[in-house]
């Protein structure tokens, strides 16, 4: 069933769809089920991380909910925003200030990002498409 949904979510009208009822969907019911739960990562089956960064012109904490990939020992996420052609805002806060928290699958841990290189880059495309092919149209 996951492979399913995974596949109906990776459509373009989906996506669409995703981008404006996903994060605060998943927003409530990890608030129901006590940080246990996302409805992505119920429906789907994939790691849901929800990084805090600071907000590179206001200085407030952001948290957003991005899908999460393990890559040896880090956890890797690409700044797609649902396959839109603008950077997301995340992206821009790590890039001003790296320091963010990541919290997945039960742990909260400090985290210090960086962008990948270019091997590495490919790398990440590649393991990540093949979890999510929405990746893929993303990348049209």
């Amino acid at each position: 069933m996951h492979r399913w949904i995974i596949g109906l979510a990776s459509t373009r009208a989906l996506s669409a769809v995703n981008r404006r009822l996903v994060p605060s969907l998943d927003r409530l019911l990890l608030q129901l089920t006590g940080h246990k739960a996302t409805l992505t990562s119920s429906m789907s089956g994939l790691l849901i991380l929800w990084l805090t960064s600071v907000g590179a012109r206001s200085g407030a904490a952001r948290t957003t909910p991005l899908l999460g990939f393990p890559f040896g020992e880090d956890l890797a996420v690409i700044g797609t925003s649902f396959g839109q052609k603008a950077t997301p805002g995340w992206v821009h806060n790590l890039e001003a200030n790296p320091e963010a928290v990541a919290a997945y699958r039960g742990s909260v841990v400090r985290v210090m990002a960086r962008p990948a290189g270019p091997v590495e880059s490919n790398l990440v495309w590649e393991r990540a498409s093949g979890l999510y092919p929405g990746y893929s149209n993303y990348a049209e």
